[in-house]
C-alpha cells in the first residue's frame, strides 16, 4: 500500500506544476505577442518621424519659409530699421516743436535713439527768450503728442539769445 501512496502521491503532485508549466508558456506567448506588437507600434512611429522629417526638409527647401523665418530671426534688426526709417516724421515732429515754442533748431542729428539738436531762442515782441526758454522745457516735458523724451538740459549760453543742446531720446 505504501507503493500505491507514493505512486498517487506523485500524480497529484505532477498536477501543480504542468498547471504552473501551462500557466509560463501562455504568459511567455503572451508576452511574445505584446512584443510583436510592440515592435509594429515603433516601426509605425519611426516611418512617421521619418516621413516627418522629409516633410521639415522640404519645407526648409520652401523659400517663403525661409524668409519668414529670417524675418523672425532678425525682428528686432527690422524693428530698428523701420524706426531709422522715420526721420521725416522726427524733423517734421521738430519743425512743429519749432513753430510752437518759437525756437530755432540746429545741427540735427540722429544717433542711438537720440536726436541731437542745438536750440536758439531769440527774445521778440511777444516773449523774452528766457521765458520761451522755461516754457518750452516745462511744457514740452508734459505734452501728449510729444514724439521725444526731452533730457536733462545742464548749459545755456545767455546773452542776446540763449542757445543750449537739447537730446531728444525716441520714444
Amino acid at each position: 500500500m505504501n507503493e500505491v501512496n507514493f505512486i498517487t502521491q506523485k500524480k497529484k503532485e505532477l498536477f501543480w506544476p504542468l498547471v504552473f508549466l501551462g500557466f509560463v508558456l501562455v504568459l511567455s506567448f503572451l508576452l511574445v505577442l505584446f512584443n510583436f506588437s510592440l515592435d509594429y507600434s515603433t516601426k509605425d512611429l519611426n516611418k512617421k518621424i521619418s516621413e516627418r522629417v522629409n516633410d521639415i526638409n522640404l519645407l526648409k527647401n520652401d523659400p517663403k519659409i525661409q524668409v519668414y523665418s529670417l524675418i523672425e530671426a532678425n525682428k528686432s534688426t527690422i524693428v530698428n530699421l523701420e524706426k531709422r526709417s522715420t526721420i521725416t516724421k522726427y524733423i517734421n515732429h521738430i519743425q512743429a516743436i519749432s513753430k510752437k515754442y518759437d525756437i530755432i533748431f540746429e545741427d540735427f542729428s540722429i544717433s542711438s535713439w537720440n536726436v541731437n539738436v542745438q536750440a536758439i531762442i531769440n527774445s521778440s515782441d511777444k516773449w523774452i527768450a528766457y521765458i520761451k526758454t522755461r516754457d518750452f522745457i516745462k511744457n514740452y516735458r508734459v505734452t501728449e503728442w510729444a514724439l521725444f523724451k526731452l533730457d536733462f538740459i545742464s548749459s545755456i549760453e545767455w546773452m542776446d539769445s540763449m542757445k543750449f543742446n537739447v537730446v531728444f531720446n525716441i520714444k
